[in-house]
């Protein structure tokens, strides 16, 4: 289930459609509204294919919005949303919930992180293909070509080397997957920074 938190976006990424567009004000969603939306989707599936409910639920929150902008709400969410799935046996289980965010500079309490990663503790495991993955995992958007193009590409975040070791951190303390996207940008990526900096950052080599 791919979620949205918000309509529109605050983050302003430059490589983003929706930046551009003045018909998608930043609007935040409501956690009621969001459950309903939410619901009302996955009945919708259910009703085109009831064998989807023989299946594990993923909650992907990676739509409009970065939802690290609030962490509470994106964890009422889905904890509402997990329990009336598994109570009216919607999923046999929880295969996982995935976070994207590009870390924005006024992030909300990181410490929900560990809460929610806590809390999907409870659930029964898809493990067939995930036996190595937390239930709970980050998706970083390390988009950025060179740290002097940071405020241009995604101005409202936190510089990346921060972000890595704010999200390190967090994988150490809460056993947390971190996952970190590269984008490549015709004319804008800088494929040297590429080769060097990120075999620096995670210490790996590169293939060609």
């Amino acid at each position: 289930v791919l979620i949205s938190c918000s309509s529109g976006c605050p983050i302003g990424c430059k490589m983003c459609y929706l930046s551009d567009k003045e018909k998608y004000p930043y609007t935040p969603i409501k956690e009621h509204d969001l459950f309903m939306n939410i619901i009302e989707a996955i009945q919708h599936k259910l009703k085109e294919d009831h064998r989807l409910k023989d299946n594990f639920i993923k909650l992907c929150w990676m739509g409009m919005g970065d939802c690290f902008l609030a962490l509470e709400k994106t964890f009422n969410v889905t904890r509402a949303v997990l329990e009336y799935v598994i109570s009216n046996n919607l999923a046999l289980g929880l295969d996982g919930v995935d976070l994207g965010t590009t870390f924005p500079k006024k992030y909300s309490d990181l410490k929900e992180l560990n809460k929610l990663n806590m809390y999907l503790q409870k659930f029964k495991r898809n493990h067939f293909n995930n036996k190595e993955r937390s239930a709970l995992r980050v998706f970083y958007s390390l988009h950025r070509p060179d740290v002097n193009r940071d405020k241009y590409l995604i101005p409202n975040t936190i510089p990346y080397t921060d972000a890595i070791d704010k999200l390190t951190a967090m994988k150490e303390l809460c056993g947390i997957d971190v996952v970190f996207h590269q984008l490549f940008l015709e004319n804008a990526t800088d494929m040297n920074w590429v080769q060097n900096e990120l075999k620096d950052l995670f210490n790996y080599q590169l293939k060609d």
